[in-house]
């Protein structure tokens, strides 16, 4: 893998019954989804760090399958990593774990994290950040997921919340 910028993310890409699990943000007065997972600690791996994000914003089981994505965030010079991840076990309801910093900001009412199945089929019409990573995944998803990673490319405009459609 060439990282266009340094490796500072780790995030899923959950699959289950034509839905992909998606955090539900309300931040600053704007709604959107994201795709779980967060920043990789020193001395954690990528897949280390998607687990621990996965266990603290979701409480489910996963294993890491395969790398999907690798995206580069030109205005922020990150490139986060987009894994294709499996759950272990029956339960799928999500829920924040009461230890995690998520839960904590819920409690306050000041943002809002809040995992959620959402249908593939609907993802080009729900707000998700970044837009080209929900479009790449709409579209594989319709046409069969890619065999290798694919690297996508995402400008300072494709990764914010466009308030006029809320």
């Amino acid at each position: 893998m060439c990282a266009k910028f340094s490796v500072t993310a780790a995030r899923a890409v959950v699959l289950h019954e034509g839905s992909v699990l998606l955090m539900g943000r309300r931040k600053n007065g704007l709604r959107y989804f994201a795709f779980p997972g967060g920043h990789i600690k020193e001395a954690e791996t990528p897949e280390a760090a998607l687990l621990r994000e996965l266990r603290e914003e979701t409480t489910l089981n996963c294993a890491v399958e395969r790398l999907l994505y690798v995206v580069h965030l030109e205005h922020r010079k990150e490139t986060h990593l987009y894994y294709l991840v499996r759950l272990r076990g029956i339960r799928v309801l999500p829920e924040l774990s009461p230890e995690s910093a998520e839960y904590q900001l819920n409690a306050t009412g000041t943002q809002a994290y809040t995992p959620q199945w959402v249908k593939l089929t609907d993802l080009p019409n729900v707000n998700c950040l970044p837009a080209p990573v929900a479009r790449a995944l709409a579209k594989d998803a319709a046409q069969g997921l890619p065999a290798s990673r694919r690297e996508i490319v995402v400008t300072d405009a494709e990764d914010h919340v466009d308030s006029t459609t809320l």
